[in-house]
């Protein structure tokens, strides 16, 4: 069974400042994804109480195009603010581990070389980013909810109009 690592085998005082700062980075990088997908809920949240509260809504319905125009443009801004999300998040996540394993071969000759910098254009790139994670691995949060953003809009579109008005 292994322990946790034992920071008293540091050789110089330099390496503890260098192991204290490596867990530092890696701390920032997690506070970092932990707010960015608590600002993800909240925005979710909020896109789909507007879809919810227009459908509930009694007002007569529009023409179909000043119907679809909005409700296309919030599906698609909160599709891309999701994926940004999701693919910012993979960068830090890859940050966290790249500065503890830093912080783990300071301590540990039995520790596994540590891994090369991640790259941010990689990261970051529409091109570099492996998009069948939005539907496999993140599946449950981040493809879950484009495809409900998704499915309110295409009900809002079919019934926004439809409740009865308050009669006088």
């Amino acid at each position: 069974m292994k322990t946790a690592i034992d920071i008293s085998s540091i050789g110089s005082p330099m390496d503890k400042e260098r192991f204290d700062a490596f867990a530092e980075l890696a701390k920032f990088r997690q506070g970092r994804m932990y707010d960015r997908t608590k600002r993800e809920a909240q925005f979710s949240f909020a896109v789909w109480g507007f879809i919810a509260a227009a459908i509930a809504f009694p007002h007569p319905r529009p023409t179909d195009y000043l119907l679809v125009a909005p409700l296309t443009v919030i599906v698609f801004v909160h599709a891309w603010f999701v994926i940004e999300v999701w693919a910012r998040n993979r960068l830090d996540g890859s940050m966290t581990h790249y500065y503890l394993g830093h912080a783990e071969h300071l301590v540990s000759t039995e520790a596994p070389k540590p891994s090369l910098r991640p790259d941010y254009d990689q990261h970051m790139s529409i091109v570099g980013r492996d998009w069948t994670v939005l539907i496999s691995r993140d599946f449950w949060w981040s493809g879950t909810e484009i495809i409900l953003t998704t499915a309110l809009a295409v009900l809002a579109f079919l019934l926004i109009g439809t409740a009865s008005m308050p009669t006088r």
